[in-house]
C-alpha cells in the first residue's frame, strides 16, 4: 500500500484515510458525515475526497468530536476541533454531502495538487468490489457498500449476470436502462434495503420492469430465482404450445361419425401429444390433412395425450378413401418446429422423445 502512495507522490504522514459510517442532517450544519479515521491526521481546511460513482471533492469546513459522556446533557453534544488524529471517530461538516453513501472510503489531503492522486486511491478501493458488467445482466441497488459487496458475491456464486450494481435509490434512469436489456428475464431490478419511490414503481410497471424489494439478501435472491424459473418454464411451455408435437394416433374401429367435409372419427393417442391444428400423415409419408377440432367426452380440447380416446374432425380427407379404420397416423413436423422440440427435449414426455427418434431422426 505504501508503494502505491509513493507512486502517487503522497506520503503516509500527509494523508488521512477513513470510512463513512453515517450521513446525518444536523441543525445549523446541514448534511454531515460521521467518519471513522483509521490512519493519518485530518485538519480543518483539508481537501476531502470521497469515493463513489463520481468521486466527491470538497473542503472541510468543520471537524466535530463527541463531548465526554458527563457533558452530553446539553443540547450541543459536539466540540469543534482543528485536528483529529487516527484512530478516532469524527463528524465532518462540508459542502456536497447530500449524495454521500455510508461505507464510502475517504482520503484527506493538504493541497489541490494531491487531489487527483487521492481520487485514484479511493476509486481503487471501490474497484476491489469487482464484477464483470454484462449488458444482458440484472440491475442491483443497495443501501451500503458492505451490502453491495455481499450481494455481488452471492450473485457471482449463483451465476447471475450483473449489468449494473451500485449503492443508491432506484431511479427512473435505472428503469429506462433496464428496459434496454435484450434478455427479458434479466429486465429486473433488485433493491436491497431500498424503498422504491411510488412514481418509480409506477414507471417500472408501465415499462414492464420487475422490481424485487426485500431487506433480507437471501430472501431477495430467492424471490428473483423463483420468478426467473417460473418465467422460463412459462416461456418454454408457450413455445411448445405453438409447435407441432410428435404424436401417433390410431383410427378406432366403429367410430366413423362422418366420412367427409369434415370427416369426424374417433382415435386413440398411441404415443405423444395431439394438438389442434397439426398436420397428420400416413406412416408412408402421405399427407392426410389438418386436425380441425378435438373433442373429449363431448367437450372441445386443445390437446390430447397418450392413452386418451377422442374424436377429431378434419376437412381434407374422406374416410374410406384416404384413411381407414385401424390406420395409424403421425404428426407432420417442420424443420423449424423440430429445432424447438430438440432444444426443449427434456420438457417432452418420454413417449414424445421416443417418437422423435423413431420418426424424425
Amino acid at each position: 500500500l505504501s508503494q502505491q502512495f509513493l507512486k502517487d507522490k503522497l506520503q503516509i504522514s500527509d494523508i488521512a484515510k477513513g470510512s463513512v459510517l453515517e450521513v446525518k442532517d444536523v441543525r445549523g450544519l446541514g448534511t454531515t458525515i460521521d467518519v471513522i479515521l483509521y490512519d493519518g491526521r485530518i485538519k480543518t481546511g483539508d481537501y476531502l475526497v470521497i469515493g463513489g460513482r463520481n468521486p466527491l471533492v470538497t473542503k472541510i469546513k468543520a471537524l466535530l468530536e463527541p463531548r465526554p459522556l458527563q457533558e452530553l446533557r446539553g443540547e450541543n453534544q459536539f466540540d469543534y476541533t482543528n485536528e483529529i488524529v487516527a484512530a478516532a471517530g469524527v463528524k465532518i461538516s462540508a459542502v456536497g454531502f447530500d449524495e454521500v453513501i455510508a461505507g464510502s472510503p475517504i482520503i484527506a489531503v493538504k493541497s489541490e495538487e494531491e487531489i487527483e492522486a487521492a481520487k485514484r486511491l479511493v476509486q481503487k478501493e471501490l474497484e476491489e468490489i469487482i464484477y464483470e458488467r454484462n449488458p444482458i445482466g440484472i440491475t442491483v441497488k443497495v443501501d451500503t457498500l458492505g451490502s453491495l459487496e455481499a450481494i455481488i458475491k452471492l450473485l457471482k456464486e449463483k451465476g447471475i449476470p450483473i449489468r449494473n450494481a451500485e449503492v443508491g435509490n432506484v431511479t427512473r434512469q435505472d428503469v429506462m436502462e433496464t428496459k434496454n436489456v435484450s434478455d427479458s428475464f434479466r429486465r429486473v431490478i433488485i433493491a436491497f434495503n431500498q424503498k422504491v419511490p411510488e412514481e418509480v414503481a409506477a414507471f417500472s410497471k408501465d415499462l414492464e420492469i420487475k422490481i424485487f424489494e426485500n431487506n433480507v439478501i437471501y430472501r431477495l435472491l430467492e424471490e428473483y430465482e423463483e420468478w426467473y424459473a417460473k418465467e422460463i418454464e412459462n416461456n418454454i411451455q408457450e413455445k411448445l404450445e405453438n409447435v407441432a408435437r410428435p404424436c401417433e394416433i390410431q383410427v378406432l374401429r366403429g367410430t366413423i361419425f362422418r366420412q367427409h367435409s369434415p370427416a369426424i372419427f374417433g382415435v386413440e393417442v398411441v404415443n405423444g401429444v395431439v394438438n389442434q391444428g397439426i398436420l397428420l400423415k400416413q406412416s408412408d409419408g402421405k399427407i392426410v390433412g389438418k386436425i380441425k377440432e378435438i373433442q373429449k367426452e363431448g367437450k372441445s380440447v386443445s390437446e390430447a395425450k397418450k392413452g386418451d380416446k377422442v374424436a377429431i374432425s378434419m376437412n381434407e380427407p374422406t374416410v374410406g378413401r384416404h384413411i381407414f379404420e385401424g390406420d395409424k397416423l403421425v404428426s407432420v413436423i417442420s424443420e423449424d418446429d423440430l429445432k424447438v422440440l430438440r432444444k426443449f427435449l427434456s420438457y417432452l414426455s418420454a413417449s414424445e422423445q421416443e417418437l422423435l427418434k423413431t420418426f424424425f431422426e
